[in-house]
């Protein structure tokens, strides 16, 4: 199954599915490798010891690489503990997936405590369109990243773009089957 091809529930209903249940408000702190902290208010979507996935409503626009991300859409975020990267699935307000976004990130892949997740940013992403290859961004800014973190973040990114798909796939295919839009296939049994 193709990661464009899952049917998420709408941002509505999955709103008032976190709010039922009672979940927490999480604040990423994403820590740029230049030095800056970037916040965004989150809600706890899934969490065991090795990942969390939060959801985030959209509050402004940008443009990725040609494709305006912005509202009514939401992100479902994915870190990982023991990966050098995480992962935003940038979704409709009507649950059609509208890209996939990998961050390069220094392990472990986030931090915990309290009700903040952190992470550092380190330079490059991949970037997914459903009509696109997967292209790797910002690799201009390399050429003021030291040596040993300009030679790990390339070989991420370029693994990453020979297999996004496949783990943008699998991280979805792994999310509880409440995300999901009834009848969209997704098959996971909770």
């Amino acid at each position: 199954m193709s990661v464009f091809s899952h049917r998420f529930r709408t941002h509505a209903v999955l709103q008032r599915h976190l709010d039922s249940r009672s979940a927490p408000a999480i604040t990423e702190c994403k820590e740029t490798y230049w030095g800056r902290t970037d916040r965004v208010a989150c809600r706890l979507v899934h969490r065991d010891p090795n990942q969390v996935v939060l959801f985030h409503a959209l509050d402004a626009s940008a443009v990725v690489d040609g494709t305006t991300i912005g509202p009514p859409m939401f992100t479902i975020a994915f870190y990982w503990r023991d990966r050098p990267y995480n992962l935003y699935c940038w979704v409709h307000e009507d649950g059609s997936p509208v890209a996939v976004y990998f961050n390069v990130v220094a392990t472990p892949g986030f931090r915990l405590a309290g009700n903040t997740l952190r992470y550092r940013d380190l330079v490059l992403d991949v970037f997914v369109r459903r009509d696109t290859a997967p292209r790797v961004l910002d690799e201009a800014e390399l050429a003021d990243v030291d040596v040993p973190t300009r030679e790990h973040v390339t070989a991420v990114a370029e693994r990453l773009r020979v297999q996004a798909h496949r783990v943008a796939d699998r991280a979805i295919a792994g999310l509880p089957t409440w995300v999901f839009a009834p009848g969209s296939g997704n098959m996971r049994v909770q």
